[in-house]
This record gives structure tokens, sequence and C-alpha cells, in this order.
């Protein structure tokens, strides 16, 4: 930090330095054009349903306790070269296989992006998606009925470093935030 850094707060007051014992490092800030420059668009339909790219997982782990019901996965693959997204946007993945209801190609199902631009890995080349298991449990027989599972989920949430999966997108429209970053926001995750 230069010698005349200071500590500002959101609401842009001053106060003073920082203490000698913390490390101030700057703001990550390399993919911010992808929604403030006013000459560029949000990025949307890197690749499309129709004609999906490949998404490699790198690790996934389960995020709630062994005791809670059902499952829940973050799942972080890495992306193609190229390939950008913005808080607030989806990703398509497309399952492979035939629908044994339709006998046609599994339609795509769509997950919101869990990480932010910048990915677990702050690299900008990879995604996190928060994945809860579809499962149907038979309160008749008290067990998990198989025939009812979800395709693309049980997938994911399956998945070994190294699986690839197609996917489309990112689609949707960038998370807006108020202009004063003091205001208060509330998020609400379903």
């Amino acid at each position: 930090l230069p010698d005349d850094a200071v500590v500002v707060t959101a609401a842009g007051s001053s106060v003073g330095k920082p203490p000698s014992n913390v490390e101030i490092m700057d703001a990550q800030h390399w993919l911010e054009h992808l929604d403030t420059n006013e000459n560029s668009s949000i990025p949307l339909n890197f690749a499309k349903p129709n004609k999906p790219v490949q998404a490699t997982v790198l690790g996934r782990k389960r995020i709630i306790t062994d005791d809670a019901p059902g499952d829940i996965q973050h799942i972080i693959m890495k992306l193609p070269e190229g390939m950008h997204y913005v808080e607030g946007q989806s990703l398509s993945v497309i399952p492979e296989g035939i629908d044994p209801k339709t006998n046609k190609k599994y339609s795509p199902r769509l997950y919101s992006i869990a990480s932010t631009r910048y990915g677990d890995l702050l690299d900008g080349n990879t995604v996190s998606l928060c994945v809860r298991r579809a499962e149907y449990w038979d309160p008749a027989t008290n067990t998990i009925d198989p025939s009812k599972k979800g395709v693309c989920s049980n997938m994911l949430c399956d998945a070994l470093p190294g699986t690839q999966f197609n996917v489309a997108g990112p689609v949707g429209k960038t998370m807006l935030l108020p202009k004063n970053p003091s205001d208060d926001v509330i998020m609400v995750a379903t």
C-alpha cells in the first residue's frame, strides 16, 4: 500500500491508517468491466443448449451435516476459456442420455451460479453451483424411491473430479445493487 493510504468506511469517511498488524491487499477487479462498463453488456449465451460447451468438475463437497435431511453439494467446475458470468446469472447443465418419458434428449436444467465472477479459485475460469439432490422420500415404505430421483441433480451430486458436463449460458440479468454502497441490502436464497 502507498504511504498515504487510509482506511475508508463504506460511507466514505476516513478512519485513519490501517493497524500495523493488518495486511491490506488490492481488491481483485480485473473482471469488473463485465457489467460496469457503459460500452459493454453482461455476458450472455457464450454457449447455447443446442451447441453446449464442456465444463469439468474440479471437486465437490457436501455442505450440510450428516444428520440433516437430504443432500446439498457445493460443486466447482472449470469453464472453457473466455466463458464469463456475473453475479445473479444462471448456468444450464444438460444431462447426457435420453429421457424415457419423451424418448428425446434430456432438456437443460438451470442452476443459479453460487460464486462471484472470479469463481472459488479466483481465476475467473471456475463456477460454483450449490445443488440439492432431488429425491422423493416415500412415507409408505420409509425409503427413497429411486424411480423418482432427479436426473441432473443426482449426476452433479455424484460427479467425481474430472467428470465433464455439457453446459450452456450464462443466462439472466446481473444482480442489481443500489448505487449507494452504504444502503442496506437484504438477500433471500431459495
